[in-house]
């Protein structure tokens, strides 16, 4: 099961490492109200929307919609969920994926 926890209202870019193990993948997420789009790079290069669930002031879940680009790691996303909560000046982001758990801390982009 996946699961992302936003703090209510959080909007933003973040962009970082997530690992799981050894491997790494460099990630980065935009959220714009109750969307959100996670971009995985090399060598997975995919990326997957997700929309909220459920907010409740600390934590936002959020479930994942289908990967419009395909790409086997982020198929292997949906149907899923995701945790994201404050961490610093970044987001620690969670989400298990074929048994595996990857997580790591995003730093905060400026917007386009």
């Amino acid at each position: 099961m996946l699961a992302i926890m936003l703090l209510a209202g959080m909007e933003g870019q973040w962009t970082g490492t997530l690992a799981s193990g050894d491997a790494l993948v460099r990630t980065s997420i935009t959220r714009r109200g109750d969307a959100l789009r996670m971009a995985i790079g090399e060598p997975h290069k995919c990326h997957i929307p997700a929309e909220v669930l459920v907010e409740d002031g600390n934590e936002t879940r959020l479930t994942f919609n289908p990967p419009p680009n395909g790409g086997p790691f982020c198929q292997g996303l949906y149907p899923g969920e995701m945790r994201m909560a404050r961490a610093g000046g970044g987001v620690r982001v969670t989400f298990v994926r074929a048994g595996r758990t990857w997580e790591g801390v995003l730093s905060a982009t400026p917007g386009p």
